[in-house]
Parts: structure tokens; sequence; C-alpha cells
């Protein structure tokens, strides 16, 4: 008893700097753990700044979540912290990670059919809706147990579409303005936002802690786009939805980016949470006719993975090197895939330090590249069976501070062995929880 008492003192008497900086260099799980240790950390670690200091620590990880189904149609959610300076697979073909640098999370959401899809992921949080076909949205932070549920309204004569997450990093309006005078100064703005299935996208304005849900709706003869500021119940009408897929992929910026092919024309497309517009990424003549293509965040980059030419055993990977130029896309690079894995989207995920990339395919498999070699090896990870998605994952903290009042309690259990049990966890986090409502 005495000695804890003597590193209590002696903790209490470091300068809270000090113990930020530690505190920032640890493992998300020993986070999630200090978060309990005294309230001084949990302050620290919850900060919205925690996160954007734990992110310039952290460039030498990549952190992924992979999401897999139960047997009950419930989600279980697995995250992986892999240190891009060590090899992360052993030689039978399995993701090496220590238990401290893994999550498990299983959700515990009462849904009218019993199973929740996953939208996907942005900024910490993860965007869920449920199998109902106007059912609602769950908005949750895995690491504070924290989720807030967004009811829809079926307006009449409109369809539902698709749904994605989204959220605006810096003051967006300054951003806007300097893409556009910069980069989009060549083309006429108001042409590229033109104008119900819906289309839903989340997004926040940290500077302002705002997060919003845009929709597109589509009727027969037209497709309306409508935005939700959290915390609020009324929809606002956004001009000038184009007429497109909606099949949002990257985030990027404060923009949530799709690409699709429409009339025989091949377009990319943006939407800019903070300024509420759409616009369309300028691309090469390359890009004219390109087959499955997919959009990613890569080396902090927009990036455009596709076939290359008429072979469906080599895929390209574009990166625009400066955001809205359509002059700086390059091909960084090819992906030679062997026969058996040949159709199927691939993504490029992280670059690790000795060379080879880190890949997706279909989204749900994971596979290490090695462009010297031009080696593939898709890995596998212990403990994830049945993954139906995963994504990079940018962990935070501080769930969605200031402005949404309207929060719900915890509906996701986090599952580790080592901690005491699923029941001190989320009494730890119940802190967070500031109202019972729900919008």
């Amino acid at each position: 008893m005495e000695e804890r008492q003597l590193l209590n003192e002696s903790l209490s008497e470091l300068p809270s700097e000090v113990i930020r900086d530690i505190l920032c260099r640890l493992p998300i799980k020993t986070c999630q753990r200090c978060k309990l240790v005294c309230k001084d950390w949990y302050d620290i670690i919850t900060s919205p700044h925690f996160a954007d200091l734990r992110r310039s620590y952290s460039s030498r990880l990549v952190t992924l979540l992979l999401y897999c189904y139960l047997p009950n149609a419930r989600l279980n959610f697995l995250m992986l912290e892999l240190d891009k300076k060590s090899s992360i697979v052993h030689q039978m073909g399995h993701v090496r990670v220590s238990t401290d640098c893994m999550m498990k999370f299983k959700s515990k959401f009462d849904v009218p059919n019993g199973k929740l899809f996953v939208v996907n992921v942005c900024n910490g949080l993860v965007c869920l809706k449920s199998g109902k076909k106007w059912g609602c949205y769950y908005i949750c932070n895995l690491l504070t147990s924290r989720f807030l549920m967004v009811k829809q309204v079926q307006p009449r004569f409109h369809h539902l579409y698709a749904y994605v997450l989204g959220c605006c990093p810096i003051d967006a309006k300054m951003q806007y303005d300097s893409h556009i005078s910069r980069n989009f100064g060549d083309f006429d703005v108001d042409s590229l936002i033109y104008g119900s299935k819906q289309a839903s996208c989340v997004g926040s304005r940290p500077m302002t802690h705002q997060f919003k849900v845009l929709r597109i709706l589509k009727t027969r003869t037209e497709y309306v786009a409508e935005i939700l500021t959290l915390g609020s119940d009324k929809w606002r009408q956004i001009p000038d939805a184009p007429k497109s897929s909606y099949k949002f992929q990257a985030f990027l910026n404060g923009s949530s980016h799709w690409y699709d092919h429409w009339d025989d024309e091949c377009n990319m497309w943006a939407f800019h949470f903070g300024t509420e517009k759409f616009l369309r990424i300028p691309t090469p003549v390359e890009f004219k006719v390109r087959r499955e293509a997919a959009l990613a965040v890569f080396d902090s980059c927009l990036c455009f993975c596709c076939v290359y030419g008429n072979s469906y055993s080599e895929r390209e990977v574009w990166l625009m090197k400066e955001y809205g130029a359509g002059h700086s896309w390059v091909r960084q690079l090819v992906i030679h895939v062997p026969e058996p894995l040949w159709y199927g989207p691939y993504k490029p995920l992280a670059r690790m330090d000795d060379g080879r990339i880190l890949i997706s395919r279909w989204n749900s498999c994971i596979a290490l590249y090695d462009p010297e070699t031009r080696a593939y090896k898709e890995v596998k990870v212990n403990g994830a069976s049945n993954i139906q998605r995963l994504e990079a994952y940018d962990a935070d903290f501080s769930w969605m501070s200031g402005g949404v009042q309207r929060e719900r309690s915890s509906a996701l259990l986090y599952a580790d062995k080592k901690m005491t049990s699923s029941a001190s966890v989320n009494a730890g986090v119940a802190r967070d929880i500031d109202n019972q409502n729900s919008i």
C-alpha cells in the first residue's frame, strides 16, 4: 500500500505535458486501460487533441479494424496495431500481433431484424446501419463504448441508396477556398455541381465539433441531397446533387470521394462536409475506361487502384500528389496478382518500412506485396474468421466532444480477457454518458 501511494505521489509530480507525451506513445489497448487510472489521465486521453498528438507519434504503426459476423448475426470487431518496422507475418502466413496490440469488441445492439451492416469508418467513429431499409443509423466510438442513434423517416416517393461516414479535419471554408483557387481554378465549379434511392454520409467539423449526416434521396426523376447536423432535428436540402452511384470509398481533406461509370463516362466525385458542396475531381485521360476500380487513401494522398490495360493480373496504383490538381496524378506502382486472385477490387493500405505494401482484396482479405520481387502473399489473422470487411482505423478516445447532447449508453462490449471483467470496463466509461435520449 505504501509503495503504491509513493508511486501515485511521484506520478502526480510529473508535469501534465510529460504524462501526455508518455501516454500518446502507448498502444491503443494500454491507453484504454490508462483511462481508468485516475481522472487526470482520463481527461488527457479523452481530450480531442490527444488523438492528433498520438497520430504524430504513431506514424510507424498502421491500425486495422476488421468486422466479422458472429453466429447470432451480431458484429464482432477486431482492432489490430501493426508495426511497419518489424516483420508482421509468421512463416506460416499469419499476422504477427502481440496481445497488447489487439482488441476485440462485440456489438450488443438490439435491432429489429438482428443484423447490422458496417457503412465505413472515419476519424475513430464507426457508422452502422440496421438491415431494415429505413432503419436507424448507429454512430459509434468503439473506444468509449458510446453511440448515437439517428432515426429515419421515409419521405414520400423516395428510396434508400447508400451510406458513408466522414469528417472535416480543419476549418472547412478556409480549406475549400484554398483548393478551389489553387487546384480547381481551370474548372467551372457551378458546372461540376449539377443536378429519391438514398445515400447517407456522416461528417464532422472538429474545429466546431459538428457532426453531420448526408443523405441522397432518389425519386423517379431526380436526386435530392439533404443534410442533418447531429443534435438538431431538421434536415436541410443541399442543391445540385449529381447523377451518380454514390459508392463512397475514400475520405480525405474533409471530403468523401467516390468513382463511377455513368452514361459511358468515368467520373470522380467528392462531397465536402464543411462547405456542403459537391465537386468533380479532375482525372487524367488514362482513367477514361477502368475496370475493378477503387479509391483509397495511401501515403496521405488520394489513391486510385484499377486494372492495368486488359490484364486482370495487374493493378495500377495512381496517387494524386497535390490534392485537387489533375496534373499531379502519378502512376506509383503496378501490383502483379496471381491468377486465382485476378478479380475483385484491390486497395493499398500502408507502406511497410521494408518496402512491401499492405493491401486489401475485396475489402476482406489482407495481403503483402513486394514491388521488387513481385511476390504476393495473402495472410490470415488468428482469432478472425468470416471477415466481412477491413479498413484502416484512426483511433480517437474523445467521441464527439461539444455540440451533441443526445447520447446513448453503451451497446458495445469491450472483450478483453486480461481486464478484470467487461463490467468494470463499461463502468469505467460510464462517465462518458451524458444523456439517455436519442435523435
